[in-house]
């Protein structure tokens, strides 16, 4: 698969758009006080704890994915 200039733009475009969106966000709660870059670990870790568990139990992965980003989220906005 070739990664076209496009498919670059793009991309960068994107994750521009989230992280604004998580920077406003981290102005809201209780991770105001940290890095991007911090809080981009923590999402990260908690991606890949999401990831494996839906790999245990695919029957569940819907609701899996839902409490993982709800978990995230309110890490993220609530203070």
């Amino acid at each position: 698969v070739k990664v076209t200039e496009e498919t670059r733009t793009q991309s960068q475009q994107s994750f521009g758009d989230v992280m604004d969106l998580l920077v406003k966000a981290m102005a809201l709660g209780g991770l105001r006080n940290q890095s991007p870059k911090f809080v981009g670990a923590l999402m990260g870790a908690m991606a890949d704890t999401t990831r494996d568990f839906i790999a245990q139990n695919p029957a569940s992965a819907e609701a899996i994915s839902k409490d993982g980003f709800s978990a995230f989220w309110n890490a993220l906005t609530k203070a």
